[in-house]
């Protein structure tokens, strides 16, 4: 761990300070520089210094913000056109021009090269840098050192394979060192590639080989479509490596959409817990996209059953009671005090027999129970008056039966006279 004099502390871990590699004309290395920042609440602003023989080496990249708890590679790319020989570089982390880590490297260049001296001011030349393999989709980084005499120019940066041309970049070169970026097409072959570096109306070129490697990797992404009562899933697979693939694409729904569910084609299912697991298998080659399976849930099946309820229920709500019981009464005359006879029709309206049928009418305190015609009830005293009840029985469907019984009240009827309602239970 390294604490910076701001009271910041950064990780730092690589091949630098101190470090010897030995590589073989021709191959070139990539070595990394791993940093972290460890203050969470902090942003550092870092650049890298590299001194030595930068024709040779690079650094990307050179300037950098890092994020609190963030952590960041740098790569060093060494030239495979560097000559047999050592080469001792050095690596400088800065923050706000104070130096805040620094390293070293040697790098021995070992095999039959040519030491290609530093060229006359006079003479054109293009030098090629950039990494030894890439992978399909792969941006590259590529870097030319080119002679003062050919600043501007416009530079053609094309990826060949077998000669032909798979992809190119064009830029104006407006500097003796600039660096450009090419991706390599997904699906591309595995083998042996050039990239090709010519300045257009200078007459001059160069090639470096970089390698394309094998990559197995298959992308698989879901579209789906609101509908107005459900939804459709569409699985899509795109082969973005370079070999031949077979794999396998699943999906959950819920065991609430299954009965509702139409899959094309048809999936292998399996039940987990609460959900159902759809498996489709595909083969693909490299570069292609297309659908592996479509299915939609559709949830119409469910809205009827809805509906159809709701008008089961409103229907029941609305469906009259089996047995009624309706009052009506008329005043009569008595000798010294106001009376009323009181009249109760029971009819069952159903097609079924009821039976356990029990009728009560609470007549008020204010009234006494004089006589009862037909059935005699019984009486129940209670706090807010004297409650009749006919244990009726049987029912049978459309009969109708009539109770009956006078009241005598304590005080002359003036104006509307109202009675509590009658209340009848059964069973069926």
């Amino acid at each position: 761990m390294l604490v910076l004099s701001l009271g910041f502390s950064i990780d730092v871990s690589g091949n630098f300070r101190p470090s010897s590699i030995e590589t073989e004309y021709g191959t070139g290395q990539t070595i990394n520089l791993t940093i972290t920042n460890n203050e969470v609440d902090e942003i550092l602003n870092l650049n890298v210094e590299l001194t030595g023989i930068p024709t040779w080496m690079r650094v990307i990249p050179s300037s950098f913000e890092l994020f609190g708890g963030q952590t960041k590679t740098l790569k060093f790319f060494f030239s495979n056109q560097a000559p047999p020989a050592s080469y001792i570089y050095t690596a400088r982390i800065k923050s706000n021009n104070t130096i805040v880590w620094d390293g070293n490297i040697i790098i021995g260049v070992t095999g039959e090269g040519v030491n290609i001296p530093t060229p006359p001011q006079d003479q054109k030349y293009i030098y090629i840098h950039t990494q030894k393999d890439a992978n399909p989709g792969e941006t590259i980084i590529i870097t030319l050192d080119v002679s003062s005499n050919l600043v501007p120019s416009d530079a053609d940066i094309t990826l060949l394979k077998d000669g032909d041309e798979v992809v190119k970049v064009s830029e104006t070169l407006d500097k003796t060192q600039k660096s450009f970026t090419l991706t390599v097409p997904n699906g591309e072959q595995a083998g042996q590639y050039m990239i090709q570096a010519y300045l257009a109306g200078k007459e001059i070129s160069n090639q470096t080989r970089i390698d394309v490697t094998e990559l197995n990797k298959v992308e698989i992404s879901k579209e789906t479509k609101k509908k107005l009562l459900g939804k459709e899933v569409v699985l899509i697979a795109k082969n973005i490596g370079n070999t031949f693939k077979e794999g396998e694409v699943t999906a959950q729904i819920s065991v609430f959409d299954r009965p509702l569910l139409n899959a094309e084609p048809a999936p292998e299912v399996e039940r987990d817990g609460f959900s159902y697991t759809l498996k489709w298998d595909y083969k693909i080659a490299p570069g292609d996209e297309r659908i592996v399976a479509s299915y939609t849930v559709d949830y119409i099946p469910y809205s009827i059953i809805g509906v159809l309820v709701i008008i089961a229920i409103l229907l029941m709500l609305q469906r009259p009671e089996a047995v009624e019981v309706k009052k009506s009464f008329e005043q009569t005359k008595g000798h010294e005090k106001a009376g009323i006879k009181v009249t109760l029709t029971l009819i069952n309206s159903s097609d079924e027999t009821v039976e356990g049928v029990v009728v009560e009418d609470l007549v008020p305190g204010i009234a006494r129970v004089k006589k009862a015609f037909i059935v005699k009830p019984k009486a129940k005293k209670e706090r807010a008056g004297t409650n009749l009840i006919w244990d009726i029985g049987k029912l049978a469907p459309g009969e109708e039966r009539i109770l009956s019984y006078e009241a005598e009240l304590s005080f002359g009827i003036i104006g509307k006279l109202e009675l509590p309602k009658p209340k009848v239970n059964w069973h069926q």
